[in-house]
């Protein structure tokens, strides 16, 4: 009498006829168990109060299970990551080309949550970052640069594009700008500091519909100039107010009075001699190709 079964050669040995259809079996039930799970969360979020119920149990229960098996889990991702390198990187970068609309968005939305704490951890990291590595950075945009030159080339003129737009077609002659450093006394408006590397500061940012004209400029030094941003003057300095600790300085040097006032009396750093020609040379060379802040 023949055998109802049959066998089939798998490549490492015969498997019957039952050991198939379990195989066929078990795919026609993962399907139907996948079909379930998303009934039952369309039937959950139905009920925002029971879904949220349901994810925070699943939260819960995974960061449980995460607590007792950590140094197992970490292994297991970092071995996997090491052996799928590449293949990690590439569904990223697919995954971020399709959602970029919504990544975004979602950005968006959750630095607008808290803005302010958004900010203060980001520059917690970043100087946690510089402490741990100063070079780090510098050595990435470096070794970018050399490996990007056309991409490189093109943010150089887009940047460039964009400050002249925004300028408007307006410029600062040269003389107008010695003529305003000679009235600060060469010194930062802000920090009073004198001797460093001083740049033109927009009063009102060309972001915000500030003007290219010497009014609306003041002479900064790049640590000022930097921490600004996109603030005004008033603004800044309502900043730097509240930054100061103990009670206002007041200037040593430079044209008391009307000076006094303009440059502020919060100095962040000390003053430096002044390297002869050194601070004219920078400034005069700076105007030349200024058109307008970043």
């Amino acid at each position: 009498m023949q055998s109802s079964t049959r066998s089939t050669w798998s490549g490492s040995g015969f498997v019957g006829a039952r050991t198939i259809r379990n195989f066929e079996r078990t795919g026609r039930n993962d399907r139907r168990l996948r079909r379930a799970k998303r009934r039952w969360r369309e039937r959950l979020k139905k009920d925002p109060a029971k879904y949220r119920a349901c994810v925070q149990r699943r939260r819960d229960a995974d960061r449980k299970r995460y607590a007792a098996n950590r140094d197992a889990l970490l292994f297991r991702q970092r071995k996997y990551t090491s052996e799928h390198r590449q293949e990690i990187y590439a569904k990223n970068r697919d995954c971020s080309k399709k959602n970029w609309t919504k990544i975004i968005a979602r950005r968006k939305a959750t630095f607008l949550d808290d803005p302010e704490g958004n900010c203060a951890r980001q520059r917690e990291r970043a100087r946690t970052l510089y402490e741990r590595d100063p070079q780090a950075r510098p050595s990435y945009k470096k070794k970018w640069r050399a490996a990007n030159p056309e991409g490189a080339r093109a943010y150089v003129r887009l940047s460039g594009h964009r400050r002249r737009a925004a300028a408007g077609g307006d410029f600062i002659r040269v003389d107008d700008w010695e003529a305003l450093l000679k009235k600060y006394d060469r010194r930062c408006a802000y920090c009073g500091v004198q001797g460093a590397l001083i740049e033109a500061d927009h009063r009102v940012p060309l972001s915000r519909g500030g003007k290219n004209t010497i009014e609306n400029i003041v002479p900064a030094c790049r640590r000022c100039n930097r921490r600004k941003m996109t603030k005004t003057d008033e603004e800044f300095r309502t900043w730097l107010a509240a930054q100061a600790t103990g009670s206002a300085k007041e200037t040593t040097s430079g044209t008391p009075g009307e000076l006094a006032e303009e440059v502020g009396p919060y100095r962040t750093t000390r003053s430096k001699v002044l390297r002869r020609g050194s601070a004219r040379c920078h400034s005069r060379s700076r105007l030349r190709r200024h058109r307008a802040d970043p």
